[in-house]
């Protein structure tokens, strides 16, 4: 399973003005507000990693 995930930076309205700051990943239709600066991007990867590494240690006769 492959999954295409874009991000952007601020969300502005249609006027061009900024509404919403952070940092924002897409996935089709959905969008995550996952971050307010750089090094809470930086937390959340390594969020990420620690659930990684989880999956992999308790979890993964569940996926095969």
């Amino acid at each position: 399973m492959s999954i295409d995930v874009l991000f952007s930076v601020n969300e502005y309205d249609r006027d061009g003005d900024l509404v919403t700051r952070g940092i924002f990943l897409h996935f089709g239709r959905t969008t995550l507000r996952v971050a307010d600066s750089l090094s809470d991007f930086d937390g959340f990867i390594e969020q990420l990693r620690s659930i990684r590494a989880e999956i992999d240690e308790n979890h993964q006769g569940a996926l095969s």
